[in-house]
């Protein structure tokens, strides 16, 4: 596995089997690439499923639940990269349709071949000039996928009222009361809807609404506003709570973004 850290950029390799590193329903403040180079496995984003195949590349989305769910223990490969786009200058990632999740890059022989190069200069440079290089190769890939169009891989979805609730929670975000209330909505008990949560998402939907409305505060203060004053805006009752919730989720204060 070859890994490189920064602040604002993440990159892993790796060859492994599923059971050696169990996925986990989960959701983050950077936008993520997933180049899929071998296996047997489902990526899951929100209510959606795709089954993946030799050459995909999963778009990940800035706060999108997401998983991958491995078929079977056969070895698989592939590259992570994460990254704050803002902090790398690359809002052409954030130009592309939020509905494209999925694409096949297996007909595209010079687009992939970015991951290839990326992974060379990942054994032969320091991890500055890596981070630099990878830079400029992700603003490549981007120009290549807007030049040569869109299509995004056909999928499932998950259980039908799991994708009704995620709709609720959306239109709903920051005035939704309760897990009861989210529950009522739907027609169905509390306890059925704690389980299709943990069964679907392997989540809770309290956990699910506290997330998002924690990625959307870490928004609001980007652009300048005062943790004290968006706090409530964002649906939490009190600072105390606010501060808490956003310091275990993203490891800081937020005063310090």
């Amino acid at each position: 596995m070859n890994v490189t850290r920064t602040d604002h950029f993440f990159y892993r390799y790796s060859v492994t089997t599923p059971w050696a590193r169990p996925e986990s329903s989960h959701t983050h403040s950077l936008f993520e690439l997933i180049y899929f180079m071998r296996g047997d496995a489902h990526h899951v984003v929100e209510d959606r499923m795709y089954k993946l195949s030799r050459g995909d590349l999963i778009i990940v989305q800035p706060g999108k639940y997401h998983d991958i769910r491995f078929d079977s223990d056969r070895e698989y490969e592939r590259i992570n990269i994460l990254f704050d786009h803002e902090a790398l200058g690359l809002d052409r990632a954030v130009a592309l349709s939020a509905e494209i999740e999925v694409i096949s890059l297996a007909d595209r022989p010079e687009t992939a071949a970015i991951f290839k190069k990326m992974e060379r200069y990942h054994e032969a440079f320091s991890e500055g000039e890596f981070v630099a290089a990878a830079t400029h190769l992700l603003y490549e890939l981007f120009c290549d996928l807007s030049l040569e169009g869109q299509e995004t891989r056909r999928y499932s979805t998950l259980h039908p009222m799991l994708s009704d609730a995620l709709s609720y929670i959306a239109d709903n975000l920051f005035t939704v009361g309760s897990v009861q209330e989210i529950a009522t909505a739907l027609h169905v008990t509390e306890s059925y809807l704690f389980r299709l949560f943990r069964e679907e998402l392997n989540t809770s939907p309290k956990k699910y609404v506290t997330d998002k409305r924690l990625l959307a505060a870490q928004s609001m203060l980007r652009l300048g506003r005062r943790p004290t004053e968006i706090f409530s805006e964002c649906g939490f009752a009190d600072y105390t709570s606010f501060f808490r919730s956003y310091k275990r989720f993203f490891g800081v204060a937020p005063s310090k973004g």
